[in-house]
């Protein structure tokens, strides 16, 4: 009889350590708050700050030359286990970038009644990004979501908007016979919107220490659409902008640091 007692007793022991395996989260706690920041090499293009590689294939004459800069994406997130397996989270991020763009514009010129059209080169331009992000997480074999290794699909919704770095730029034309125009073309005010989604997808291993904190590395790809907004504007700022996000977010790594609640 003490036999079959001590049997039973040892194989609900099993079973209840085998159920608490199979319950979804860690310990009972099923959410993730979180920070991230993403780094990618900036290989040709410039940066916010206005920094370029050493020996670049593009010229940008304004941009200060760095051994290798990098560009910054800020997230904040929430994520939640919804199985054993499988996790959903809601993201919100926030990106800038510079580009140099070059375009023609009409302007009045006061001693001759008329409009001239003048060109402006190497014209700083400033883009910022708003990123929406849901995303649908699978982790491993060996993973307990949380826990582990995952394979993540991002889908985003992105706002960018640029606008000019210099609030008046100038450009001037000698004539002979008169004095020299100077042409002031006010871009204070002057504003270039897009609004597109993107589609991602990261790897990653997400690490738990000390019961709460969770670190989360891997490397992320992501693809920025054109969208419904996208149009050839005179100037061509909307796709100029554009390229240069899409260069810029096609691959980073990560790295971020949350609380498990």
């Amino acid at each position: 009889m003490k036999s079959i007692i001590i049997l039973i007793l040892s194989l609900s022991c099993v079973a209840l350590s085998v159920n608490a395996q199979l319950v979804p989260g860690y310990q009972g706690h099923k959410n993730i708050a979180s920070y991230q920041l993403n780094i990618s090499p900036a290989l040709n293009r410039p940066t916010y700050l206005n920094r370029v590689r050493t020996n670049s294939d593009f010229d940008y004459p304004l941009a200060k030359e760095s051994l290798m800069p990098f560009n910054l994406t800020h997230t904040f997130k929430i994520e939640r286990v919804m199985g054993r397996k499988f996790a959903m989270s809601a993201n919100y991020s926030i990106a800038a970038s510079k580009e140099y763009v070059s375009f023609t514009q009409k302007l009045f010129d006061p001693i001759l009644g008329n409009d001239n059209v003048m060109n402006f080169e190497n014209v700083k331009l400033n883009i910022y990004a708003n990123y929406f992000t849901g995303s649908f997480i699978f982790y491993g074999k060996r993973a307990l979501a949380p826990f582990g290794k995952y394979f993540k699909i991002d889908l985003s919704y992105v706002s960018l908007v640029s606008s000019y770095a210099d609030e008046s730029l100038t450009n001037s034309v000698a004539n002979p016979n008169l004095a020299s125009t100077v042409y002031t073309f006010n871009t204070k005010d002057i504003h270039y919107a897009l609004n597109t989604f993107g589609l991602g997808c990261s790897f990653g291993t997400n690490r738990i220490y000390h019961k709460r904190l969770v670190i989360n590395r891997g490397i992320s790809l992501f693809l920025l659409t054109k969208g419904g907004g996208y149009i050839e504007d005179s100037k061509g700022m909307i796709p100029a902008m554009h390229k240069r996000m899409s260069l810029r977010d096609w691959t980073s790594f990560y790295l971020s640091a949350g609380y498990l609640f």
